[in-house]
């Protein structure tokens, strides 16, 4: 049964904002980088395997719902995934400035948190779904 992810995107439409504003404010260029971070964008990625100590992955593409959009779209603007059966890593934007970065299982239309000690023992195990 496929399990039913949604996470905002902060911040998703905010680098057109950041460019227009880089044009007429080279200072406010500094603090707007804070907040639109390349590591702090939203991504789920669905582990695949392990490869000496590394997690094998493949990333998942989400549906981008623009209904509650604000009028920049900033916020309001959220992600659905569709996550079969398996290990998923989610790097999830919590604020401004804050990401998220944690594992699940996707099992039965529910998902469980994990730690990465418990992924890396599914996967060695075989008892995971996604290792198959």
């Amino acid at each position: 049964m496929i399990a039913i992810f949604k996470m905002e995107a902060i911040g998703d439409n905010f680098f057109a904002y950041r460019w227009y504003h880089r044009r007429i404010n080279p200072a406010y260029e500094r603090q707007v980088w804070q907040m639109t971070k390349p590591e702090l964008e939203p991504w789920v990625d669905r582990i695949v395997g392990i490869n000496g100590g590394a997690l094998t992955r493949e990333r998942v593409k989400g549906v981008r719902d623009y209904t509650r959009a604000t009028g920049v779209g900033a916020r309001g603007i959220y992600i659905w995934y569709h996550l079969r059966p398996g290990i998923y890593e989610i790097n999830e934007r919590v604020s401004w400035r804050k990401a998220r970065r944690y594992f699940v299982e996707a099992a039965n239309g529910m998902l469980t948190e994990l730690t990465r000690d418990e992924v890396i023992k599914c996967l060695t195990n075989g008892t995971s779904e996604s290792a198959s």
